[in-house]
């Protein structure tokens, strides 16, 4: 006989409403769904010591797997999704400055103007040292990477001058963005000259 004690009630109800949808819930009916509630509160409330070993791997295969799968997905989302806010930490101190004194639209876009020259400058920059230490080879895969790169590069400014509109503020994020992009790629050419330094 299963204990079911309010506690543990309420954290089976409190679970089975936040579970995700996934395919495989979603033809459960309610008897499903009342056999999974036991399942869980027989593991919640570790009151019934005599599960079945098959039936414990069944509550990890088809109900703690999926949900493991699903956390570690969510939590690679928000590490992915996060990454444009690091790149802000890659922006020249002067940017930050002229950002930060700019009164109105025309002079923010000067700052994004003079930022993207700098990040554009520190990127062949740092593209050149990095090259400087190279063989052949190493050269040869670092020039492909970079023109695909800057294809890549290319390829996303058109896509977003078609998405966004052509307002004063829609300009200054399609700067914006191409400036992280260049500010992450600055980046990345880094972490391999460290490596080869």
């Amino acid at each position: 006989m299963l204990v079911k004690n309010t506690t543990v009630n309420y954290l089976v109800e409190y679970v089975l409403l936040t579970l995700p949808t996934y395919t495989f819930f979603d033809n459960f009916d309610e008897t499903q769904y009342k056999a999974l509630s036991s399942l869980l509160i027989c593991l919640l409330s570790k009151a019934n010591n005599d599960i079945d070993h098959k039936l414990e791997f069944l509550i990890m295969k088809k109900i703690l797997l999926p949900c493991l799968y699903s956390s570690l997905l969510y939590s690679f989302c928000t590490f992915v999704s996060a990454a444009p806010i690091e790149s802000q930490k890659l922006l020249s101190q002067s940017y930050k400055t002229c950002d930060n004194n700019a009164r109105g639209i025309i002079e923010q876009a000067s700052c994004l103007k003079d930022e993207a020259e700098r990040q554009d400058t520190q990127l062949n920059n740092t593209y050149k040292k990095l090259q400087s230490h190279l063989n052949t080879q190493q050269k040869a895969k670092l020039l492909t990477s970079q023109r695909l790169w800057l294809q890549s590069h290319q390829s996303d400014s058109e896509l977003e001058t078609i998405l966004y509109g052509n307002s004063q503020p829609d300009n200054l994020q399609l700067e914006w963005n191409s400036i992280q992009r260049i500010a992450i790629r600055t980046t990345q050419l880094q972490r391999y000259l460290d490596l080869v330094q």
